[in-house]
């Protein structure tokens, strides 16, 4: 996921640190791509020139998380709940030019009910945005009878963090 922006990173002059572990969770393959890839897109979109991205999987108190956090603009606390409404854009400076639409958290913030994870959004003391989402971690001998269903049918165990 991270190599397919690198050239989209090195226009904007954004440092990227990965901190990947082992994430198990039982979920959508294709919807926690969409999610991920959502998350790192925003990262990059509503940033600032020579900002940074932390993206970080792993696992705590018997949960999977995956982090995205990055510099960016100052984004007033409450704000953030409107980021996760479709079509919701923070203003004229995040809208005349980045080709969003609007609906990138809005999705993130749905395939995460679909799949019962809690999603945290947090403005960063010095601008940018601290976004996890924390599933349910899979067991290693989870199979498809304790998933929860979610809008596709086939559910499987899937790794964040995993190549």
């Amino acid at each position: 996921m991270v190599s397919s922006r690198t050239s989209q990173l090195a226009d904007a002059g954004l440092t990227i640190r990965c901190d990947l572990h082992p994430a198990p969770i039982l979920g959508d393959d294709r919807l926690i791509e969409h999610l991920a890839a959502n998350l790192l897109d925003n990262a990059i979109r509503y940033n600032v020139p020579a900002g940074f991205i932390t993206l970080a999987t792993g696992t705590a108190d018997g949960r999977s998380f995956l982090t995205v956090l990055n510099s960016g603009p100052h984004i007033a606390a409450e704000q953030v709940t409107r980021l996760q409404r479709p079509f919701e854009r923070l203003g004229p400076d995040r809208t005349d030019t980045d080709g969003g639409t609007g609906l990138g958290l809005s999705i993130v913030a749905s395939i995460a009910r679909a799949h019962a994870a809690d999603l945290s959004l947090e403005p960063r003391a010095d601008g940018g945005l601290d976004v996890t989402v924390t599933f349910e971690q899979a067991k290693p001998d989870s199979g498809r009878d304790d998933a929860r269903r979610v809008s596709k049918p086939h559910r499987h165990a899937w790794v964040l963090g995993a190549s």
